[in-house]
């Protein structure tokens, strides 16, 4: 489930190539993120654990290999943003 998650959400992002591609350009960075999914704005104002737990993951999956990736990777809890 975990990988499915991951891999929607790097196609999603990918849309960012196009946009760059077509030369779009946009007054913010939440406006460049809406356009490539409006599932990504609000994210930049909820933790990882708020994140992953309304969509589904469970506390002790989240708290037991996310936690521990995100830690290795950003030295920070799961209280990070979560588009991080």
């Amino acid at each position: 489930k975990m990988d499915q998650w991951v891999q929607g959400f790097l196609r999603k992002f990918e849309a960012i190539y196009t946009l760059q591609e077509e030369s779009k350009a946009f007054t913010s960075p939440r406006r460049l993120l809406e356009a490539c999914d409006r599932a990504f704005p609000p994210m930049l104002s909820e933790t990882l654990r708020e994140r992953l737990e309304s969509d589904g993951f469970g506390q002790q999956m989240v708290e037991e290999l996310v936690e521990g990736m995100v830690r290795i990777n950003y030295g920070q809890g799961l209280d990070v943003g979560a588009f991080v």
